[in-house]
């Protein structure tokens, strides 16, 4: 099943909704979408929702409805009015070899699926020796902690947030 977004039929009476221009809604509504399926919205994809991009992410991080977060941005799905695809715990998990070098940092709400898929497709897969779980209420809390941790923590085969 795909994630999906439902907006109800008080989205567009909220304050928040209401005092933004229709360059602003427009991009708060496509990332909304965009955010449901890959959990943030990358700066590079909210320049090309919307040709007035840079002044209607400003419009949109002033109203809290959108936060800065390290090469785009967080949205929360559960903001009223709006019902993400993304609801329920969320596992930000850390995979670790036999020394306790940790390899890769990750977060889903399924977590033996997508430990799975790594099995599956990732080449360092047969060095995973263990893994620690933390849960998370919201999933945004959890892409948080997870940006943090491989900026931090610099695991060996994450690719994304990575310090260069």
């Amino acid at each position: 099943m795909r994630p999906a977004v439902r907006l109800d039929s008080t989205f567009g009476d909220h304050p928040d909704i209401v005092s933004l221009s229709d360059a602003a809604f427009r991009l708060h509504v496509c990332g909304l979408l965009y955010a449901a399926r890959w959990g943030v919205v990358p700066e590079g994809a909210a320049r090309r929702m919307t040709s007035t991009a840079g002044r209607a992410v400003m419009e949109l991080v002033e109203s809290g409805l959108w936060e800065p977060s390290p090469g785009g941005y967080l949205l929360d799905l559960h903001q009223p009015g709006v019902r993400g695809g993304h609801v329920g715990p969320t596992a930000l998990y850390r995979l670790f070899d036999e020394d306790g070098a940790l390899l890769y940092v990750g977060v889903t709400q399924r977590l033996q699926r997508r430990l799975g898929s790594h099995r599956r497709e990732k080449p360092w897969w047969g060095l995973v020796d263990h893994w620690e779980t933390e849960w998370f209420d919201r999933r945004q809390d959890a892409l948080k902690a997870e940006t943090h941790a491989i900026k931090t923590e610099r695991p060996m085969f994450n690719e994304v947030h990575k310090a260069r």
